[in-house]
């Protein structure tokens, strides 16, 4: 039995990179982001000493108490 479905997809999928596969009568559709919507991984290495720094003082000063 032949059937018809379509979707709409949001921006974010980058439509030149879709793979599908059908096997025991499901259909597996991979659809990527495109690579503008990935998650951007920041760096927060100064971050992170400042706040061992903070870290010492605090435990610095709770010492003296």
């Amino acid at each position: 039995m032949a059937g018809y479905c379509a979707f709409i997809l949001p921006n974010s999928v980058d439509t030149e990179n879709v793979a599908t596969s059908y096997n025991a009568g499901v259909l597996k559709l991979e659809l990527a982001k495109k690579p503008e919507t990935q998650p951007k991984q920041i760096e927060i290495k100064a971050a992170l000493e400042q706040l061992s720094a903070i870290s010492r003082q605090l435990t610095w000063l709770m010492a003296d108490n």
